[in-house]
């Protein structure tokens, strides 16, 4: 990644515009297991701070995530001369699926798609698992306390549709989800993510 000087801030390169790579469907359910599992806390991983990226200067690092957008900026911290990220649960997910995807050319459209669903699912509030609100024909209330099943078409949808860096809109994705209910499930139950 390179940076560019503009007004004596640093500003992020625009390579976070550029679509991301659709991917195989079924890895996607997959990598959105493991992002739950470790956003969840429910599997062993470091912590995030321990990786980063050496900038050399602290001045500099600070100056580098101030320049990130809002959502993005709060992810990350100073650690001696490099940029780390926090250690969240949403980094802890993103590192997950960095980490078993690490020899994987597709590592960073997986991690990219599961981290835009993270921020679509948030976006939404209270409304993304209300039975009555935009997703409520993919969900089904599980016999376990609070859990909530996932129509597997929600994965395959997430795997292809039109998505950047920065995430993909909420009508598209909306638009996608109901395209692929319609081509490839049917009737299909949910089933666990």
């Amino acid at each position: 990644m390179t940076y560019r000087k503009k007004k004596s801030r640093l500003e992020p390169p625009r390579d976070i515009y550029e679509s991301v790579p659709t991917v195989d469907p079924e890895e996607m359910s997959f990598a959105m297991q493991l992002f739950q599992a470790a956003l969840r806390m429910k599997m062993p991983s470091d912590s995030p701070e321990k990786k980063g990226i050496e900038v050399g200067d602290a001045a500099i690092a600070a100056d580098l995530i101030e320049s990130l957008p809002s959502p993005l900026r709060e992810q990350f911290l100073v650690r001696d001369t490099r940029i780390a990220p926090k250690d969240t649960p949403l980094n802890r997910a993103a590192f997950a699926i960095l980490d078993h995807y690490k020899d994987d050319p597709q590592q960073h459209a997986f991690m990219s798609r599961a981290t835009s669903y993270y921020f679509f699912v948030n976006d939404l509030g209270n409304a993304a698992f209300d039975l009555n609100g935009p997703l409520a024909k993919w969900l089904k209330p599980s016999e376990d306390d609070g859990v909530i099943l996932l129509h597997p078409a929600i994965f395959h949808a997430l795997a292809i549709v039109p998505a950047t860096k920065c995430g993909f809109q909420r009508q598209v994705f909306l638009d996608t989800l109901e395209h692929v209910t319609a081509e490839h499930y049917g009737d299909t139950e949910p089933e666990m993510p």
